[in-house]
Parts: structure tokens; sequence; C-alpha cells
């Protein structure tokens, strides 16, 4: 990180799409986009050691703090569960159409959504959030056209969704599912993190840039 040189290199599966590290930083889970499925990483080795079946277009995956991990497959309209130690992934919830990403809060008790598709009364693209316990839905909120990644900051309490079509970073209140801001960002941004130690986002964009914002409004 410091002098920002490639030191190598994990083989996955075909068009590795998303990777998600565990809390103890042993396991790396990647999702396999053309594959329809998981590779499980060992860290300390760099090497493969399994496959965790998901579905067409294996993309979200993210990790709650008992290492139990949550992995979206955007041609089903599931949101997959996998047990700490797991190779099988299991149907949590089922909160609408083309499920793109995931993360999950900081203390683990809720989950959050990209939904791409006609739910109830709900409409298409929007972030939905979730009870980590019973997938209950809990809210939902409409930010940009087509939210595609996202990330949650230290605290909890703001998400940061990058809008594919809109061109546009917005942030949402997770207590409230209300967008509290949207701001320019490149074109076509597709990947965004949240650094706690800085409170700072970094957002990727499809034609090649990177952005950073502060936000030291959510640092507690």
């Amino acid at each position: 990180v410091e002098s920002g040189t490639v030191t190598g290199a994990i083989e996955a599966g075909a068009v590795p799409k998303y990777a998600a590290l565990s809390p103890d930083e042993k396991t790396m889970l990647v999702s396999n986009w053309c594959d329809f499925d998981l590779s499980v990483i060992d860290v300390e080795s760099g090497k493969e050691t399994g496959r965790v079946p998901l579905g067409r277009w294996a993309r979200g995956i993210d990790f709650a703090p008992d290492g139990t991990a949550f992995a979206t497959a955007m041609g089903t309209p599931n949101l997959y569960r996998i047990e700490k130690g797991s190779t099988k992934a299991e149907v949590f919830a089922t909160p609408g159409q083309r499920i793109r990403h995931v993360v999950v809060s900081p203390d683990g008790k809720y989950l959050y959504v990209v939904a791409s598709g006609a739910y109830k009364q709900f409409e298409t693209s929007r972030v939905v959030k979730l009870d980590a316990e019973t997938g209950k839905v809990l809210g939902q909120v409409h930010t940009g056209n087509e939210p595609r990644s996202m990330d949650v900051s230290g605290d909890g309490t703001a998400l940061y969704v990058v809008n594919y079509y809109s061109d546009t970073m917005s942030k949402v209140d997770t207590e409230t599912m209300e967008e509290v801001q949207e701001v320019p960002a490149g074109h076509h941004p597709i990947g965004v993190t949240y650094d706690d130690a800085t409170h700072k986002v970094w957002l990727a964009n499809y034609t090649g840039s990177i952005q950073v914002f502060d936000d030291t409004a959510t640092s507690r």
C-alpha cells in the first residue's frame, strides 16, 4: 500500500468481480461473474481452496463480524448466506429482482442490498435495508439512476452508493434510509469504498479515474 507496487497475484475464476476479506483476515471470497460461483482463497498461501456454487452472475459479497458471509448473484432475486467455514450458499432473503450488491453494517445487525426490479410496492433501482437475523425488509430508498456498488461508514451511520447512469454518488442515512446528499462523480462510477481511518470515500469510475471524497461528518 505504501509504495503502490504489485507484489503478487491470486488466481480465481472466470471474470472475478468482487472480493471480500473475512474478519480474521484468513479467508478471501471472490465472486466469479462467468462461473456463477465464489472462489475460497486461503490468504496466507494465496491459493484457491474451493468453490461455493451461487448463481448466474455472482457479484456482491460481504462478511458479518461473526464470519458469516452474504453474497448476491445478479441473475437471481436472492440474497445468499454462507456460514463460516461452509462451502454451501443458502437463500437467506428475496428482497427484489436482480440483487446486485450487499454490505453488512459494522455491528452485524443490518444488511443493505442494491435491487433492480419490482418487489410488491417497491419500484426499480433502490437500496433496501434488511434485518440481518430475519431477512425482514426494514426500509428502502431510491438514489440515482441504477445504483450499483456501495459501502458503509465505520460508525454505520451512512451508506455511499454509486449511481452508474447518473454519474453521481449518494450518501444515505442508514437510520432513516433517506438520501441526504448526491454529488457529481466521474463517468459511470462503479466502485466505492470507505476508509474509516481517514474518513475518506474512494470512488472508481468505469472510464479509469479514481476520486477521493472527504466525509469527516460521519466520524464520532
